[in-house]
């Protein structure tokens, strides 16, 4: 279908306007659907995207948060605000309790879970 410059310009407004509207929802489709319904295109090649966009959507929301994650990290730092060894303790130290949960499960008893979280603090740090 042939789209003049006033469909294209329709379709940066309405995504603009869709997109402050619909921010908090998850996928694709009610925006693609808003648009092409404005236009007055067919809306049967959204039902194709029902399939895949669940898939896609959680690798865009897995990128965004560790973006956003990474960001503040990295601005800390820059600012000299970030405290690098209680960065560095919950990052060891998160790993440790989900080793010990794990050994726990594994014997079965909670006593293995507290010993083996005792024993790794006492472990020095290792980069």
């Amino acid at each position: 279908m042939p789209l003049g410059i006033t469909d294209y310009l329709l379709i940066v407004l309405v995504s603009v306007l869709g997109s402050a509207a619909t921010a908090g929802m998850t996928g694709a489709t009610v925006m693609l659907t808003l648009t092409l319904s404005t236009l007055g295109l067919p809306l049967e090649g959204v039902g194709l995207l029902l399939a895949v966009d669940p898939i896609l959507d959680m690798g865009r929301t897995a990128l965004n948060v560790t973006g956003q994650s990474l960001v503040a990290v990295i601005v800390a730092k820059r600012e000299k605000i970030l405290d690098q060894g209680a960065y560095d303790a919950a990052r060891r130290t998160s790993f440790q309790i989900l080793q010990a949960e794990q050994a726990a499960e594994v014997e079965g008893t909670a006593d293995a879970a507290a010993e083996a979280a005792d024993s790794s603090e006492k472990q020095p740090a290792t980069a």
